[in-house]
């Protein structure tokens, strides 16, 4: 399936593998499609008997035109469906058991880098800490400093993705002494979203820059200015974070600040 974003024109391609095994032996079953709404459905049918067992693998990957890797390795006979679907293939050719062996390593490997051990007569202590990386793990875009955090990380889609003042107050100082290169990015996300501080700086008559408080790509501010309706009243809620708030900036600069002191960089 392609799509493409209305404002940004980001294209995006979701592609999936069916296999479905019978014992070891694949079935050559050909699924039959439907559609309702919000929903695109294949519907497979087999029969099984009495202690014989029925495998299904579903293997899925998204890919879109600003992934570092499609940049670096697309030509322009190359489509990104194209490059899309060769990924998909060649994880589909290893097979469910082997690519979850593979998630299953790099995650031992990641433990290994990040392992915090608190000695408490308490077990749940040590798995609050391995629950609160795991998902700083997930949540961080490491690999591409374009981006940071969004405020619900993966969890929900509120505040649509935006990133906040959070990231260099609470979330950066546990980079900066776990994985300094992953807080080096999460700082440069700042330095590519200077063009838009300025701007917001100068829309609102002052000098120099001013970090928004809802920040996206363009570091524009993306606060909305009006909320949900009060369920009191009924009348709709202003919000004026995006206007007033002013320690945004200090944030920011608090957080370049302290990268340096602990990287020397």
């Amino acid at each position: 399936m392609t799509a493409t974003t209305s404002q940004s024109n980001i294209e995006f391609v979701h592609t999936i593998s069916h296999q479905l095994y019978r014992g070891e032996s694949r079935l050559q079953t050909a699924p039959v499609p439907s559609m309702e709404r919000r929903k695109v459905m294949l519907t497979y049918r087999t029969d099984a008997k009495v202690g014989e067992t029925i495998r299904f693998d579903k293997i899925a990957s998204v890919h879109t035109s600003i992934d570092l890797d499609w940049q670096e390795q697309s030509s322009g006979s190359h489509s990104l469906m194209e490059f899309a679907r060769e990924h998909l293939l060649a994880a589909a050719n290893k097979g469910f058991d082997q690519v979850y062996n593979e998630h299953e390593q790099a995650w031992q490997q990641r433990w290994k880098q990040i392992n915090i051990e608190i000695s408490s007569i308490d077990p749940f202590d040590q798995l609050s800490i391995r629950f609160a990386q795991y998902h700083l793990t997930m949540m961080t875009p490491a690999h591409d400093s374009r981006f940071s955090i969004g405020a619900k990380g993966l969890t929900g889609e509120g505040y649509k993705g935006h990133v906040f003042w959070d990231t260099e107050i609470f979330i950066l100082p546990y980079f900066l002494y776990t994985e300094p290169e992953t807080a080096r990015k999460l700082t440069e996300y700042r330095y590519h979203t200077l063009k838009g501080a300025r701007k917001n700086a100068l829309d609102r008559r002052y000098r120099g820059a001013m970090f928004p408080w809802e920040s996206a790509v363009t570091g524009e501010e993306e606060t909305p200015e009006w909320g949900p309706v009060d369920v009191v009243t009924g009348t709709p809620t202003y919000i004026w974070t995006g206007k007033i708030e002013q320690h945004i900036t200090a944030d920011v600069a608090y957080g370049a600040w302290h990268y340096y002191q602990a990287t020397g960089d």
